[in-house]
């Protein structure tokens, strides 16, 4: 499994994730303040950063093994030139860049 982090200067809140991703995808509250998004054949797993709790930016981590899922999952709550998205294989972008490129490159693996 891997581990995407999302920063933004906003705090982030997960039970409107949640709605959003609910949209798409079979999505479960864990009691561990952790969203598990089920996908076809796999599922991610969405939670705060626990050390990000400073009053200048928060994060979240994705954990995934499907990058196609941890794309998609993006493409939903991460389109945002205020979010920053470092997938931890060497590429930190804005948001809305990291979306677009996952678009645009639609065969990307970035752990490669």
């Amino acid at each position: 499994m891997e581990t995407l982090s999302i920063k933004s200067k906003k705090p982030f809140a997960l039970k409107p994730l949640e709605k959003i991703l609910l949209r798409h995808w079979p999505v479960e509250a864990s009691t561990d303040n952790t969203l598990v998004v089920h996908g076809t054949t796999t599922r991610a797993y969405l939670y705060p950063d626990p050390e990000s709790k400073s009053a200048e930016e928060f994060g979240l981590f994705l954990d995934y093994a499907d990058v196609e899922l941890a794309k998609s999952i993006l493409e939903k709550i991460a389109d945002d030139f205020a979010v920053t998205v470092d997938n931890d294989f060497g590429t930190v972008l804005p948001g809305d860049q990291f979306v677009a490129r996952c678009k645009s490159e639609r065969g990307w693996d970035w752990r490669r």
